[in-house]
C-alpha cells in the first residue's frame, strides 16, 4: 500500500514527524528541524494556528483530536481512540523549501485542490524488510534472529508514521547509521542513576530507557551494550570488589543449530533497572558510583573469532582471524559515563 503525501496551501507538506528520536546537537538536528532554508522571495512563514483547519475534525470516526505542538511554520496533533494514541499528524510550511516544492511539481492527483504525491518505497520502512526480517520458520526461542521490522511494526513508532529512514537515513543521506555510530546509539537511550549510603552499605541503581529506537535495543544478536556500576573513592579510583555489570542484548550461540542463552534487550519505550549493594572492605571510602554504558557493536563476532583462534589454524587463517578480532574489539565505545555522588 502506498503512503501518500499531500501539499497544502500550495506548499505545505503533510508528513509524519520523527517522534521518539532524542534530539542532541548532531546531524539529527538537520533531519528533525522544522526550519528549512528559505529562498529570498519566499512568502512569510505561516502561523501554526492557520493549519488547524486541515486536521481531521474532533470526533471524526470516533477519534479525539488533541493538538500537541504549535509553533511558527509547524503544527502537530494526535488522534486518540479509547484513550490511546492511534496516529500523530504534523503539518509544516515548506513554501520556501525548493526541494519540497519540486516534489509536488509532477503531481497529477489532488485532494480538495491540493497536489498529492506517492512517497517512494525507499522512504518507507517496508523497503528495509527484506534484509532486516527473517520468517517465523527461522525462529530461535520464539523469535527470528532478525526481527527488526516486526519490532517496529508492533512498537509505538509505526502508528505515528515514523519510518526507519527518519533515524537511520537522516536528510535522505545514504549513510545508514546504526549501532557502530556512537551518536546514533546515544540518541536512543536515556540514563538515570542514583547512589545512597545506608549505614555501612552503599546501594546504586542505574536505569536505562529506550527512548529513541523504534525496535528493541539492540535489535540484532550481533551487538551488546554493557551497563556497569563501580564504586570509586575521592580520587576517582575504583574500589576493589565493588563493581558489577549487566549485558544488554540477545545472547545466542550456534552448534549446528541456533540456541539462545538470554534476551535482555530493551523494547521501545521500556526501561531496565540495574541495582547493586556493597558493604565491607573499602566501601566506607566510596564517594561516588561510576555508571558506564559501553557498546560492543560486534560482540557476537568477537566471541566467534576468539573461539576459532583457540583451535588449530593455518598461519594465513590465523592472521586473518587476528585481524578480524582486532577490528571488532577496536569498535568498542563508551556511549555514556557519569559519576553519581553517594547521598546519605
Amino acid at each position: 500500500m502506498n503512503i501518500r503525501t499531500l501539499a497544502l496551501l500550495g506548499a505545505l507538506a503533510l508528513s509524519s514527524s520523527a517522534l521518539g528520536c532524542k534530539e542532541e546537537p548532531t546531524r539529527w538536528d538537520t533531519a528533525a528541524s522544522s526550519t528549512v532554508a528559505r529562498s529570498a522571495d519566499a512568502p512569510p512563514v505561516k502561523e501554526a494556528g492557520s493549519f488547524n483547519k486541515f486536521f481531521p475534525a474532533d470526533g471524526a470516526e470516533g477519534m479525539k483530536r488533541v493538538y500537541t505542538q504549535e509553533k511558527t511554520g509547524f503544527a502537530e496533533a494526535k488522534l486518540q481512540k479509547d484513550g490511546k494514541d492511534v496516529a500523530v499528524l504534523s503539518i509544516s510550511d515548506a513554501s520556501g523549501d525548493a526541494e519540497a516544492l519540486k516534489k509536488f511539481e509532477g503531481a497529477t492527483d489532488k485532494i480538495q485542490g491540493y497536489p498529492l504525491v506517492t512517497v517512494g518505497l525507499y522512504q518507507r520502512a517496508d523497503f528495509c524488510l527484506p534484509c532486516h526480517q527473517l520468517p517465523p520458520r527461522n525462529a530461535v526461542a520464539g523469535r527470528p534472529l532478525l526481527d527488526t521490522y516486526r519490532e517496529w511494526l508492533e512498537g509505538p513508532y509505526m502508528p505515528r508514521g515514523v519510518q526507519c529512514q527518519h533515524c537511520h537515513m537522516p536528510s535522505r543521506e545514504h549513510t545508514v547509521l546504526g549501532v557502530h555510530d556512537p551518536n546514533t546509539f546515544r540518541q536512543g537511550i536515556a540514563l538515570d542513576a542514583s547512589a545512597h549510603r545506608h549505614g555501612a552499605a552503599v546501594t546504586a541503581v542505574a536505569t536505562i530507557t529506550n527512548i529513541g529506537a523504534g525496535h528493541y535495543l539492540p535489535t540484532t544478536p550481533t551487538p551488546a551494550a554493557w551497563l556497569s556500576i563501580a564504586l570509586v573513592d575521592a580520587r576517582g579510583q575504583p574500589i576493589a570488589g565493588a563493581t558489577a555489570r549487566h549485558r544488554i542484548g540477545r545472547d545466542v550461540w550456534f552448534d549446528g543449530e541456533w540456541h539462545e542463552r538470554a534476551d535482555t534487550r530493551i523494547a521501545p519505550g521500556a526501561s531496565f533497572a540495574f541495582a547493586r549493594a556493597w558493604t565491607g572492605g573499602r566501601t566506607a571510602d566510596a564517594t561516588a558510583a561510576r555508571i558506564v554504558v559501553e557498546v560492543h557493536p560486534d560482540d557476537y563476532y568477537e566471541r566467534f573469532y576468539a573461539e576459532q583462534l583457540a583451535g588449530p589454524l593455518a598461519p594465513a587463517q590465523r592472521a586473518l582471524y587476528e585481524q578480524a578480532l582486532a577490528r571488532a574489539t577496536g569498535s568498542h565505545y563508551v556511549a555514556e559515563q557519569r559519576d553519581v555522588p553517594i547521598a546519605r
